[in-house]
């Protein structure tokens, strides 16, 4: 019976959706080249979109029935290869994180090889793909090419086709309906796939694109802010964030960090600036009073006292008093000067200062005593900041995106409060013009 069944079921072909494929890692780029070859395999639009990629001439109708293999040496199985009467045309495919398309020519060679993908279209064409999940300058493997004798005439440059490119049209083909039932499923899969093991190849080029997944929005949001600053690495791990670059003449700052997040609620995008946030920078920006007092009337921006106590390089115990704006910012116009690090025996009296003006409330002490008077802390620094938002609703954020105008709009509005406050910040072009 069982070698009945032996005889009667072929072997598992690797590109069989449910097959393991050996005992690689999930990350393991071949895992990514077979992921998209079972797409193309079993969705006929993800490959004509791939076709196009490849060659615009190509049409996937005008083929012979493609073959797909996975990590083979030999380039051709059609019997008639080994022919002087059969030529087949070859196309060698680069396909990489940051794919360029300059010109790169193919030879064939004798050298040993194997193909991370090969698609066999009968007699007609033969196409190697050469997988990259990290960005570099090409290999060797997609300009040299063994054709173990088949006679295969290659187009003379190799084809470039970027990963982001790739993924930003599978994605696209979801999003817009143009695939449903089991192919749409197994065409998201294979975006979550590529998401999740191989984050450094994901696109997610626009907030569209993005929008059915919160972690993709912030992708996409941390592209923007990128842009927008020229800065690259995060402020803080729970928020896309960024500090701001050194500004111009080298004055002492007062504020450092910017962030372009999604609302908790998911339905806004919000640009945060936290001006004061340490005395050190509370008092440039208080001593600019009439700077300051200008930040309530900027329109569209929300301004929030933010007053919290610090001690070294920490924020601790943030109060929520329920002083106005306007009246919190004229009160540090006038007490910045004097204001300093309170030693432990005068906390007391300076809370109960602090709240008799409205700047801290009772509800805050618990986090007071927790974060000072239970510990050995001898001074409480307080840090009167401010916290500035600007929110453009997801809708808006989108259309934005879609225009090619979503960064140098976030970076205008910046622009403009950074102005406001006298800070003569030196911002990149978002659209990398020099």
């Amino acid at each position: 019976m069982i070698g009945f069944l032996l005889t009667y079921w072929p072997m598992l072909d690797p590109l069989n959706f449910f097959a393991p494929y050996e005992s690689l890692a999930a990350h393991h780029e071949n895992q990514l080249t077979r992921a998209l070859l079972v797409v193309l395999r079993y969705c006929p639009l993800a490959h004509a979109t791939w076709l196009y990629l490849v060659d615009t001439s190509l049409r996937l109708e005008q083929l012979p029935p493609a073959r797909f293999r996975t990590q083979k040496a030999q380039l051709v199985l059609s019997k008639q290869a080994a022919t002087d009467e059969a030529t087949i045309r070859g196309i060698s495919v680069w396909l990489a994180p940051d794919a360029g398309q300059a010109p790169m020519p193919v030879g064939t060679s004798e050298r040993r090889q194997i193909l991370d993908g090969i698609v066999e279209y009968g007699d007609a064409l033969v196409m190697a793909i050469e997988n990259k999940v990290y960005p570099g300058q090409v290999t060797l493997q997609p300009r040299s090419i063994n054709t173990g004798g088949a006679v295969v005439e290659f187009d003379p440059s190799v084809r470039s086709v970027s990963w982001q490119t790739l993924l930003e049209a599978m994605a696209d083909l979801s999003l817009r309906g143009h695939v449903a039932g089991a192919e749409k499923k197994l065409l998201d899969d294979f975006l979550t796939f590529a998401e999740h093991h191989f984050p450094q190849v994901g696109p997610y080029s626009t907030l569209r694109r993005a929008a059915s997944s919160r972690a993709r929005v912030k992708r996409r949001l941390e592209a923007v802010i990128t842009a927008v600053t020229g800065v690259v690495e995060p402020a803080r791990q729970d928020m896309v964030s960024r500090n701001l670059p050194p500004h111009l003449g080298g004055e002492q700052r007062s504020v450092e960090m910017v962030a372009l997040d999604l609302h908790a609620d998911g339905d806004k995008v919000c640009l945060r600036l936290w001006p004061g946030d340490t005395l050190t920078q509370a008092k440039v920006l208080f001593k600019r009073a009439g700077a300051v007092r200008g930040l309530p009337l900027l329109p569209g921006w929300t301004v929030r006292p933010n007053y919290h106590w610090g001690f070294v390089s920490s924020n601790l115990a943030p109060a929520r008093g329920a002083i106005a704006a306007a009246e919190y910012i004229e009160y540090w116009v006038g007490a910045i000067r004097q204001t300093r690090a309170v030693p432990r025996e005068r906390w007391e009296a300076e809370w109960g200062r602090l709240e008799k003006i409205g700047i801290v409330t009772p509800h805050d002490r618990a986090k007071f005593d927790q974060s000072f008077v239970k510990t050995k802390i001898p001074k409480a620094y307080p840090r009167p900041g401010l916290m500035c938002e600007y929110t453009w609703t997801f809708d808006d954020a989108i259309a934005l995106d879609e225009s090619g105008k979503l960064a140098e709009t976030v970076q205008a509005v910046l622009g403009g409060i950074l102005h406001q406050i006298e800070e003569p910040w030196q911002l990149p072009d978002p659209q990398g013009r020099s």
